[in-house]
């Protein structure tokens, strides 16, 4: 008979019972391992996809700077060209005035020439009369 004090034996059942516990336990434990693992993983995946995303942002800002920096030259050379074209076209319209100014003081002086033929024309005809 078994003493009081001595430990109880196990029947076959209670052990099957705790060997299927204790692979359900280490089972549920690899389970959270792997998905701990797994969230590590696309956290890392994430980050990295993050970084690539700000470089291409940043290539894209760097890119458009670019392009605005060269626009903004080729604005300024284009506006350069306005004033030159605008200083040419003032100081063409100046030489213009000055030219019609000069025209019609010739007009003024070939009318006196005309003017001054015909009187001489129709006095030398009065004197040969």
């Amino acid at each position: 008979m078994s003493h009081p004090s001595s430990p109880r034996v196990q029947t076959h059942k209670e052990t099957a019972d705790q060997l299927i516990e204790a692979e359900r336990q280490i089972r549920q434990q690899q389970e959270r391992l792997t998905h701990a693992d797994l969230e590590r993983r696309l956290a890392a995946v994430e980050r990295q996809q993050a970084a690539w995303r700000d470089e291409q942002q940043t290539a894209t800002i760097r890119q458009l700077q670019d392009s605005n920096a060269a626009m903004g030259s080729k604005i300024d050379a284009l506006k350069a060209q306005l004033v030159e074209g605008d200083t040419a076209l003032a100081e063409s319209e100046k030489h213009v005035g000055t030219a019609r100014a000069d025209v019609e003081a010739l007009k003024v002086v070939l009318a006196q020439l005309v003017s001054g033929m015909e009187s001489a024309a129709v006095r030398r005809r009065t004197v040969r009369h």
